[in-house]
């Protein structure tokens, strides 16, 4: 369209006018800005505001948020929603945390280490009316992992192994906020992995060291993986018999 236009006669496209109708355009593909509507529960439903075009890959919805929240839907395996604190690391467009917040959470913190991601959470947060719940906080998983005043029942970590974050600092990241609930015994771990064949070779082996590294890891403990095509649930839980005591002393 825009080369058509370009070529017609007495008809200038400044640069301007190119962005908003390209903006335009890729809306209308569902590729641009824009909001969509996720169901949560049988009466109920999310509005994400979503900005594919923007670098990175933290602004549009994954289709792992979207298993990730019918997981949560269900509650198998000892995930229990209403009442629970929630953290979701690296939220993207906090889907599966504004579902939890909706489900009846206590409180869910929405965390992720770009800022363009965090301000979209933030957007998504007011767009759904649950600021009394939902807060936005910013974690680099490849640092050491915050102290935050409270513990969690539920921390979510949906497609995280890519090619950005290693495995060891997920799964580190992942114990240390359930560790700070390990008294309760339905602390859970929400773990989903996108297999798609597209994704590059350093992701695929990222998913499988992380599951390694959980088979491995004395604090935690699987408890539960299924499998729905080329994504992957897994549930974890806190080992009852390690001793958190000597862990910290260790």
């Amino acid at each position: 369209l825009l080369r058509r236009l370009s070529n017609a006669d007495g008809i200038e496209l400044s640069e301007e006018l190119m962005d908003r109708v390209a903006i335009f355009i890729a809306a209308l593909s569902g590729n641009g800005e824009h909001t969509l509507q996720v169901r949560v529960g049988p009466a109920a439903s999310l509005q994400l505001r979503c900005t594919p075009r923007s670098s990175g890959t933290g602004t549009r919805l994954w289709r792992s948020s979207r298993l990730a929240i019918e997981a949560l839907q269900q509650g198998s395996h000892g995930i229990s929603v209403v009442g629970a604190r929630v953290i979701e690391l690296g939220c993207g467009v906090a889907a599966a945390g504004l579902a939890c917040a909706s489900l009846g959470a206590a409180q869910v913190t929405l965390t992720d280490n770009d800022e363009t991601v965090l301000a979209l959470a933030r957007k998504n947060v007011r767009l759904n009316g649950l600021e009394r719940v939902a807060q936005v906080a910013k974690v680099d998983l490849n640092s050491a992992p915050i102290d935050f005043p409270h513990y969690y029942d539920l921390v979510i970590a949906s497609d995280l192994c890519y090619d950005f974050v290693p495995p060891a600092n997920i799964v580190r990241s992942i114990a240390h906020y359930l560790r700070c609930s390990a008294d309760n015994p339905h602390a859970r771990a929400l773990v989903v992995h996108d297999m798609d064949s597209t994704r590059s070779a350093t992701a695929h082996e990222s998913v499988l060291i992380f599951s390694n590294i959980i088979a491995e890891d004395p604090m935690l403990r699987l408890i539960a993986r299924k499998i729905h095509g080329d994504l992957i649930i897994e549930v974890l839980a806190i080992d009852n018999t390690f001793d958190l005591h000597e862990h910290d002393s260790a």
